[in-house]
């Protein structure tokens, strides 16, 4: 059972963290067109990854508390590591499907009200700036739990 929830672990972490890191990329490269092509390009992106990155946050967090369970150590006694992953990660998870959930509600308001394409580039920054702190998050837990830092 634990090999399962590892591999879910893993899985849902490299969907996760590969889905933000791709939206990242693809609202930086986004060309300067028609504003209503561009107003679809970025709904489309976040649909997209919406439907990917949270599911696969959720199952990162779901399959890390099983596989905590079954460690069976009392949490008092577990290394700084895997009490930065259990933290941390968690944190990183309900920030990201709730913060980025909602930043992109306002965003896709804002591209319905922005006029052309440089109004909704511009409106797609905030959305990026809570993209890249989520990423630069998930990364700092992995590094710590790679690192095994004690």
């Amino acid at each position: 059972m634990y090999e399962f929830m590892f591999f879910l672990h893993i899985t849902g972490l490299a969907i996760w963290l590969g889905s933000l890191v791709v939206l990242c990329f693809l609202l930086v490269m986004i060309k300067r067109g028609a504003g209503e092509t561009v107003k679809a390009q970025i709904i489309a992106y976040l649909k997209l990854t919406n439907s990917l990155s949270h599911p696969s946050a959720v199952i990162v967090l779901i399959s890390g508390a099983v596989m905590l369970q079954q460690l069976g150590i009392e949490h008092s006694n577990l290394p700084f590591w895997i009490s930065f992953m259990e933290q941390g990660g968690s944190m990183m998870v309900l920030f990201s499907t709730i913060v980025l959930a909602l930043v992109g509600r306002r965003l896709k308001k804002r591209l319905h009200t922005a006029g052309g394409a440089d109004a909704a580039i511009q409106a797609a920054w905030p959305y990026r700036l809570v993209l890249l702190v989520t990423v630069v998050g998930v990364l700092a837990v992995l590094g710590v739990v790679s690192l095994k830092i004690t």
